[in-house]
């Protein structure tokens, strides 16, 4: 399957094979604890939430992560994790506009056509993940979220592509500033 992914820290390169990054190499506390919860290693996604936020900017997106990692591992284990994920949208504009709204520490993005393999990748209703206020909120959203339903009270939002890699980086799509 081909999609769009948003390279925020622009470091990818045409060719390029991402990985799971083994977790002996990672910057992760609790490599003990990671090492039994995912052997095969962590995408650079998996590696930022893995360990505590460093600012109080990242608090809100660490503990969404969180919530919605722990709910996968008690519920819906058979589902890749978002930690071994390598995430996108079903087009350019898509990724752009996700892009947009989640990167406001960045001055620019560039997004990638890439390609993972079919059966290895779900689309999930991202909007939903930090919809919740309130504890039981955030858990009822969260299942939502791995049960791949978009609650009726959320009809628009960002439709998330969870690839496990390999995904081969294809092309460069297009570079956007976020400024």
């Amino acid at each position: 399957m081909q999609f769009y992914h948003v390279d925020r820290d622009c470091s990818l390169e045409e060719g390029q094979e991402i990985t799971l990054k083994p977790i002996s190499e990672a910057s992760i506390l609790r490599k003990d604890v990671a090492h039994e919860l995912y052997p095969e290693g962590v995408t650079s996604h998996g590696e930022k939430y893995l360990s505590p936020p460093e600012n109080d900017e990242d608090q809100q997106s660490y503990w969404i992560e969180a919530w919605c990692e722990v709910i996968r591992l008690l519920e819906f284990p058979e589902k890749t994790s978002r930690f071994q994920s390598v995430f996108g949208c079903e087009t350019p504009d898509a990724a752009e506009a996700f892009a947009r709204e989640f990167s406001s520490d960045q001055d620019e993005a560039i997004i990638w056509k890439v390609e993972a393999d079919n059966t290895r990748t779900v689309e999930m209703g991202y909007n939903q993940l930090g919809a919740g206020v309130e504890l039981l909120s955030n858990i009822h959203y969260q299942r939502k979220y791995w049960e791949g339903e978009q609650p009726p009270e959320m009809t628009q939002g960002l439709t998330e592509i969870l690839a496990e890699p390999p995904i081969r980086v294809l092309g460069e799509e297009r570079r956007i500033s976020l400024v």
